[in-house]
């Protein structure tokens, strides 16, 4: 978490990811199993469109974080351990619930993991079909759509914020963040910079230093990009081990690059050997799970829930130390992880286990099947870009139509206007749901509609430009 005030504004307490991860729904093929008396697994069973509920489960928490931290405040007692600090115990505090509330930073890993999944599915495919050469041309394929995939949209987005701080002065919403430029000109030499250093994913980005003026979550845009490359050379070198090595290979290379405090590679290796792990699985016929085997299955969602909703954006290590049932899973960190963000550690581990167990447990896949669900995944990459925007703007507006103003240094002619009485559960409060019941709405309608703006015409560039070079 940066805690920082930067220009007058309180930072989110994490400004996390949502990682677009593919361009259409997630899906295999299925494959028909000879033999009388074994059924086939059915297209159905082998569908894993699930995974995109999930991803638009997780890009609701996002928002919803964002938003509980811009309403209760950056330094809300939400944002700790149940019984952090000074004993203070909310409902939204215990594990698992916790993830309800302050589900950013659990969302980058489990993002990361499911980009792992579904970028190498179709290559491990290829590869283990033995065609080689279908499988380098997919990946130089995929390599090169990529940053239109990932760049497009947030650039496009923030050309509108570009622009919104150089409206006429009766029109131009008034904002603590980002401070506008003396003149349209500056501000558009300031925006080529920052997109200059956004696109390069060599240089440092994260949330301790330099962010995207003009949307700042959109710096996560190049880790997923540099991740993604990494996934494709670890392919296209697996096509030189043997096949009874490979899913070791990977499970070897995902912990040293844990180890070497390289976490978000390490998401990529183990979205690889979940993929690898599932081909194989459902290429065998289908027989109902064992007892024990369920068991593992929920074991392992639930430890991985229980792992994601530790204490996570609190720099201060101690604090989760101190945290009742998480201060012993903390001392087990590697030390160098203190100085930064060290709940990545057990948050790797936590999205590897859920998303394990999510690919194994049908009521789950059911679930995150559902069409609210479905649709919000496909939406959720614009919803992530716009609703940072919004909630300067459109969202704060809200906030304090209904009674509650954080950006104390700012005036504005909503405040105020219809107070609503603030009682309730700490973090779902009447006030907040009110404001919500309006605000949710115009984030989701406006989501949708720069999906099809600017979502969609990136991979159609992205695959204009590879067919333009014959790959």
């Amino acid at each position: 978490m940066d805690q920082d005030h930067h220009d007058g504004i309180k930072k989110s307490s994490d400004q996390t990811t949502l990682l677009p991860l593919h361009e259409s729904s997630i899906s295999t093929e299925s494959n028909a199993v000879s033999g009388p008396a074994v059924p086939a697994r059915s297209a159905s069973a082998s569908s894993t469109e699930f995974l995109t509920g999930l991803r638009g489960l997780a890009a609701f928490l996002v928002y919803f974080y964002h938003h509980v931290s811009w309403f209760y405040g950056a330094f809300d007692d939400l944002l700790y351990g149940y019984g952090q600090p000074k004993g203070i115990k909310y409902f939204g505090q215990l594990p698992f619930v916790r993830v309800f509330f302050t589900g950013g930073n659990p969302a980058v890993a489990i993002f990361f993991v499911l980009s792992g999944y579904v970028l190498s599915v179709s290559p491990l495919r290829s590869i283990r079909n033995g065609d080689y050469q279908k499988t380098y041309r997919s990946l130089v394929s995929a390599a090169i759509r990529r940053p239109f995939r990932l760049y497009m949209p947030p650039i496009g987005v923030s050309i509108v914020v570009l622009l919104t701080l150089h409206l006429p002065a009766f029109i131009k919403p008034t904002i603590v963040w980002p401070p506008a430029e003396a003149s349209l000109w500056l501000e558009l030499k300031r925006w080529v910079g920052d997109c200059i250093w956004l696109v390069n994913p060599f240089v440092y980005h994260g949330v301790s230093g330099r962010w995207f003026v003009y949307n700042p979550p959109s710096y996560t845009m190049p880790i997923e990009l540099l991740g993604s490359w990494v996934l494709f050379a670890a392919l296209a070198i697996s096509t030189q081990i043997p096949s009874r090595y490979r899913m070791a290979t990977f499970c070897a290379t995902g912990v040293a690059l844990l180890l070497f405090h390289q976490w978000f590679l390490a998401c990529f290796m183990a979205g690889i050997v979940l993929a690898m792990a599932d081909q194989t699985y459902r290429d065998t016929p289908m027989v109902n799970p064992t007892p024990s085997q369920r068991l593992l299955h929920y074991a392992s969602f639930f430890a991985g829930w229980y792992l994601l909703s530790g204490p996570g954006g609190v720099k201060e290590v101690q604090v989760s130390l101190d945290t009742p049932g998480f201060g012993y899973l903390t001392s087990m960190i590697p030390s160098y992880y203190y100085n930064g963000e060290y709940w990545r550690w057990w948050h790797t581990w936590g999205a590897l286990l859920l998303v394990y167990g999510v690919l194994r447990i049908q009521p789950l896949q059911r679930f995150f099947a559902s069409a609210s669900l479905q649709y919000l995944g496909k939406i959720s990459f614009l919803l992530y870009l716009i609703h940072m925007p919004l909630l300067w703007t459109f969202s704060d507006r809200m906030y304090r139509l209904v009674g509650t103003i954080n950006q104390t240094d700012l005036h504005t002619w909503w405040d105020g206007r219809l107070t609503v009485p603030d009682w309730g559960v700490h973090g779902l409060t009447t006030r907040f749901l009110v404001a919500q019941a309006v605000i949710t709405p115009v984030n989701i309608l406006l989501a949708h509609v720069c999906t099809s703006l600017l979502d969609d015409p990136s991979i159609r560039i992205g695959r204009w430009v590879v067919q333009r070079l014959g790959i």
